[in-house]
């Protein structure tokens, strides 16, 4: 007998979200997760050869069982050479930059159109918290309810490169940070932290470093409560967008925050606006994770405003954080 497949939207597993960044209607009016993904990687896979493209769009009804073996090919055709794997990304990113969508108020369109037409309506606003602490003595690093600093952290940093726990490059950075004060002096640098309040966010030791830190994140009144308080104590400054003009501590936290999701052409434009007042040279980190499905939107999101800042000349560098779960080509030693 053949085997049965299932073709289901995760989004029947999870709380909707209707608006916002969507993934593509399909032809009986309904948004496929796995249509969508075999879709964009066929398209990722044509500066490849149509033979993998080919290839991954016939799996699409045994996808679940064939998609490992179909994005290793992917990857193994990335690695030919550095314009083969930039062209496979331009094509994906091509694939979902015109097909997905944006829902607003029962109204879809294409998310380039969403990004070209923020509503002004939803503008926000700006509130700058300024610090008054000191810049660190030290680079802190907390382990197993322990805190490592000095020697003990760079002789820890060196274990975890030795044993293949830590990349050979980011081992040098994190002791370049330990054995300098210069490196932890971020006096004059703007970053921008879109999801600040993620766990493994770098906001608290950008604002202890004396940085100024744009923070895009949902309102949440305590936790921004926190994170004013936070900026307050440091060294550096906290930019925060607002639903309505602020003053008082109190006021920026109950008026603090932006969905990525559903604000997103608003998000762009109020970066648009402020990055010029603040110190160049901005980079822009990506620390966002939703599950299942809302992640790929999530993701979707952050990359239309940082394409979009990159875009005005507003990004000079880029920053994320990826999931542990992906693999990566490792260079030979």
């Amino acid at each position: 007998r053949a085997t049965p497949t299932l073709d289901f939207d995760l989004q029947l597993l999870m709380p909707k979200i209707t608006e916002g960044v969507q993934f593509p209607t399909g032809p009986e009016g309904k948004r496929s997760t796995l249509a969508t993904g075999v879709a964009v990687f066929a398209a990722a896979a044509a500066p490849a050869g149509e033979e993998l493209a080919g290839a991954i769009r016939k799996a699409r009804k045994t996808w679940r069982q064939e998609y490992p073996e179909m994005l290793t090919r992917l990857v193994e055709a990335q690695s030919y050479s550095a314009q083969r794997a930039i062209a496979i990304a331009e094509a994906g990113l091509a694939e979902i930059y015109s097909t997905f969508e944006f829902v607003r108020d029962g109204e879809m369109v294409g998310v380039e159109a969403a990004m070209a037409a923020p509503s002004a309506a939803r503008a926000l606003h700006t509130a700058t918290v300024a610090g008054s602490g000191a810049l660190p003595t030290s680079l802190s690093v907390p382990y197993f309810g322990d805190s490592l600093s000095d020697q003990v952290l760079v002789d820890q940093v060196n274990a975890w490169a030795d044993y293949g726990a830590l990349e050979p490059a980011g081992a040098a950075a994190l002791c370049a940070v330990a054995n300098s004060a210069e490196w932890r002096d971020l006096r004059g640098r703007t970053f921008v932290a879109l999801g600040a309040t993620a766990e493994l966010g770098p906001l608290a030791l950008l604002l202890q470093c004396g940085a100024t830190v744009v923070a895009v994140a949902r309102g949440k009144p305590a936790k921004w409560a926190e994170l004013v308080s936070m900026a307050r104590a440091s060294a550096g400054t906290l930019v925060v967008p607002l639903k309505r003009p602020a003053s008082s501590d109190e006021e920026i936290a109950a008026a603090a925050g932006a969905d990525l999701l559903t604000e997103t052409p608003e998000l762009a434009a109020w970066l648009a606006e402020t990055l010029p007042a603040l110190p160049k040279g901005a980079t822009v980190g990506t620390y966002t994770y939703l599950d299942g499905e809302l992640n790929v939107r999530i993701s979707l999101a952050c990359d239309l405003i940082c394409s979009s800042l990159a875009a005005k000349g507003l990004c000079a560098g880029l920053a994320f954080v990826q999931t542990p779960s992906q693999a990566f080509l490792l260079p030979l030693r």
